[in-house]
């Protein structure tokens, strides 16, 4: 089995470990973040992996003025490219699609793309979904983001720090606040402020479930995992889960929202969606 870790700018998916697993597990990272995000987890993981920066989300690029914020439209367009890149490259894997937060949010948003446009599905073999959002209630950190002004955002960036409510929090928020502040934050902004309008009012789930619906349609392989900052949420969203006989698909976890990103959960967790009963598009 090879394990050599490659990257290169010239990739859509900027970082890859290939062994001789059938599986290709690709992942998406959360608002700012990277594939580097994902070392941990593709060091140890059996699966043959990949991971995605998105566009300006590169913190070497951050003060190259030809990259400028695009739209989510467009960041869509880009993450499904990098998935038929990695389809034509690897025709034979099954392709397990991994999005935390943001990334999770991405996920989502691939399925409407992906209904609107059937001959341009990457054929994905199962889906787990860390953290997506639900409604504004659940963006605390991307809303305040959404609002900020990048020229100045030493202001945004303090506010954003004491958000925390325990320790462990702190210093995950911290360590997150110290890697995108490297980053050309007007990407973080616009993008943001597309995944706010992406979103529904605090309270409402319609939208979620009908998402959500919509992917366990075209793919029963999903697995929707929630942090601990979901709890307040989630007996509600599991009694109406099940009343969509969706149940199976949600669980919740007493981890930190950024301890979803451990090396040893995220193998459990992709071994979880893994293990799901095959359905016939598979």
């Amino acid at each position: 089995m090879s394990s050599t870790m490659t990257e290169s700018a010239a990739k859509e998916w900027n970082l890859e470990r290939a062994t001789e697993s059938k599986t290709l597990a690709f992942l998406l990272p959360g608002l700012g973040l990277d594939a580097n995000d994902f070392r941990p987890y593709m060091n140890i993981a059996r699966e043959h992996t990949a991971a995605l920066t998105l566009f300006g989300f590169n913190a070497d690029e951050a003060g190259d003025e030809r990259y400028r914020p695009v739209g989510l439209t467009t960041h869509v367009e880009l993450v499904n490219g990098a998935l038929n890149s990695l389809r034509r490259k690897y025709p034979q894997k099954k392709m397990v699609l991994i999005g935390f937060s943001t990334g999770a949010d991405m996920v989502i948003r691939l399925g409407e793309f992906w209904q609107a446009h059937p001959t341009r599905d990457p054929r994905v073999s199962a889906i787990l979904l860390l953290d997506p959002n639900i409604n504004h209630s659940s963006m605390v950190v991307s809303g305040a983001f959404a609002t900020m002004n990048p020229s100045h955002p030493l202001a945004e960036l303090k506010e954003v720090a004491r958000i925390p409510q325990s320790l462990t929090e702190f210093q995950n928020m911290s360590e997150y606040l110290h890697k995108i502040s490297k980053k050309n934050l007007a990407h973080i902004q616009r993008h943001a402020e597309d995944w706010w309008n992406y979103w529904e009012d605090d309270g409402r789930y319609d939208l979620f479930f009908q998402r959500i619906g919509r992917l366990h349609g075209m793919n029963p392989r999903i697995r929707v995992l929630f942090s601990v900052h979901y709890d307040r949420h989630f007996n509600e969203i599991y009694a109406r889960a099940r009343r969509q006989n969706m149940g199976h698909v949600f669980g919740l976890r007493r981890y930190d929202h950024f301890e979803l990103l451990n090396d040893r959960l995220l193998a459990d967790e992709v071994a979880k969606v893994r293990a799901v009963p095959v359905s016939p598009r598979l």
